[in-house]
């Protein structure tokens, strides 16, 4: 929320508390007004009938003399009370303004480094298997591997990167994504976990870098007291296969 929007509201809540001041204002001037005229009804009730007096009616069944008027409060709320609670409540709705979205984020490991995925992009995660390799594919593209009877590409996320290569591990997963109805596995040497980064904590890659792979992340997000490079699938999944 930008300074405008942050001094319209501001603005806004003191209309809104003005006029609660006005409503309790002409809440009280009814109330007052009604207990004056139901201690007139119960005069009127003790008026005597053939020289009897007529015991007065419980002012609980007493009918209110004006229209459409407000029940007497046996407690009445306290005008400071009200505002109060209202005010606190815009502000709370202020505060929830000012939270930043959250994006869920798949953490994992390359090279000792902290990457991620957006969650909502992530099909499964699997362990590593069998690998069957395309001739004539690009270096990163290792193969492609049969899951549930259907054929999914596999990419090698260092090669693909421009990391230094390693054996696989026990730790070592590929994570099945979707990017434009398309389904590919990309490798990684092992999965931290799923993480909430507020998306104002997320900033542009730099535009000048000495990294070969800055040209497939989107932005780089801050989380606790780490950097998370957050991978464009989009980049990562454009090849061709001749």
């Amino acid at each position: 929320m930008d300074l405008v929007k942050i001094r319209k509201k501001a603005r806004e809540l003191e209309r809104e508390k003005q006029q609660n001041e006005l409503l309790v204002q002409k809440k009280e001037e009814l109330v007052e007004k009604q207990e004056q005229e139901l201690n007139a009804g119960q005069i009127v009730n003790k008026i005597t009938q053939e020289g009897k007096a007529v015991p007065a009616a419980p002012q609980s069944v007493v009918a209110p003399p004006i229209e459409n008027a407000v029940p007497t409060l046996q407690e009445p709320v306290k005008k400071e009370e009200i505002i109060a609670f209202d005010i606190d409540s815009k502000y709370e709705e202020l505060d929830q303004a000012f939270e930043a979205p959250l994006i869920e984020v798949l953490e994992f490991v390359l090279s000792d480094e902290e990457y991620g995925v957006s969650l909502q992009d992530v099909r499964e995660i699997v362990r590593m298997r069998a690998i069957t390799e395309i001739p004539r594919a690009p270096e990163f593209i290792i193969g492609i591997i049969s899951l549930r009877g259907e054929m999914i590409p596999v990419i090698d996320m260092r090669k693909r990167l421009g990391l230094d290569i390693l054996p696989y591990s026990a730790q070592t997963r590929i994570v099945v994504a979707s990017e434009e109805k398309m389904a590919f596995g990309f490798i990684v040497d092992r999965i931290n976990g799923v993480v909430r980064i507020k998306e104002n904590m997320v900033e542009s890659p730099p535009s000048v870098s000495g990294d070969m792979n800055i040209q497939f992340l989107k932005g780089l997000g801050r989380y606790e007291d780490r950097l998370v490079r957050l991978v464009d699938l989009q980049k990562i999944s454009r090849f061709e296969i001749k």
